[in-house]
């Protein structure tokens, strides 16, 4: 019988829907964010009213760093993985991230990288890589994130040979400032054939492999609110030393990112 992970490494996407514990991890998440940004918990999926887009992104910066460095994730993370019958002590995991998805920010130069269509294995991610993406507010279903499940395994025209994790470290997705590093992004128009856009309640949380094809969906300006969410990622240290993980046909970048990720404990 193939073990979860493997599933995932074969391309399955695990949904595991909202849990007392998620809805606590979910709650505090929101307070967080609320007090960093000076605003009420309850006004958070319209904070883009407050600010222009470039502003918005400016004043996150300490909300994301706040929840870079925040234990109640990991330790969640632990738990979890203890549910699976995993051992926390073979598992690493990289700082979690806030996503504020606010309307019409995809026209902005500087946030453009967001909405390319990419594996994460093209920004040197372990091929045995989890990916887990959380909302905290509910997404709609044009709200969320694309899966292209026929792209899994397939090769598809990319750039990801002008990643290298060793200059990447200078920066980074949440860098502020334009886009100046190699994003690596799909070639080309966007691939036929069967997709899943990810949508549901808050605090349920969707586990991906790294490899899959996938793209966060841009809200158009008109929309009432935004998307936010958190994400972070899992890998198996066991099966990275062995090999095992998705297939990964068309992964140029080079480096290595999980030799800097942390153990969820201690």
């Amino acid at each position: 019988m193939r073990s979860w992970r493997e599933e995932l490494y074969d391309g399955g996407l695990r949904r595991f829907e909202a849990s007392i514990a998620t809805l606590q991890l979910v709650d505090v998440a929101r307070r967080r964010l609320a007090d960093a940004l000076g605003v009420p918990g309850g006004t958070l999926p319209m904070v883009h009213r407050r600010w222009s887009a470039e502003a918005l992104y400016a004043a996150l910066e300490p909300a994301r760093g706040a929840l870079a460095g925040w234990q109640a994730i990991r330790s969640w993370s632990a738990a979890w993985l203890v549910g699976l019958g995993e051992r926390v002590e073979d598992w690493v995991m990289d700082p979690p991230r806030l996503r504020v998805i606010a309307p019409g920010a995809g026209a902005l130069p500087a946030a453009a990288p967001a909405y390319f269509a990419h594996r994460d294995t093209w920004y040197a991610n372990p091929r045995c890589q989890l990916n887990v993406w959380m909302p905290l507010f509910e997404v709609g279903p044009n709200d969320g994130f694309r899966v292209y499940l026929d792209a899994f395994g397939q090769p598809v025209a990319n750039d990801s040979s002008r990643f290298n994790w060793a200059s990447w470290r200078l920066g980074g997705w949440q860098a502020p400032g334009p886009p100046l590093r190699p994003y690596p992004r799909l070639l080309g128009p966007e691939p036929a054939g069967h997709h899943v856009d990810v949508s549901g309640e808050s605090a349920f949380f969707m586990v991906f492999s790294a490899a899959h094809l996938h793209r966060t969906l841009p809200r158009p300006p008109e929309a009432a609110h935004s998307r936010i969410s958190i994400d972070f990622r899992l890998v198996h240290r066991g099966d990275h030393r062995a090999g095992r993980g998705a297939p990964d046909p068309d992964n140029q970048s080079q480096g290595d990112t999980s030799a800097l990720y942390q153990p969820l404990t201690g």
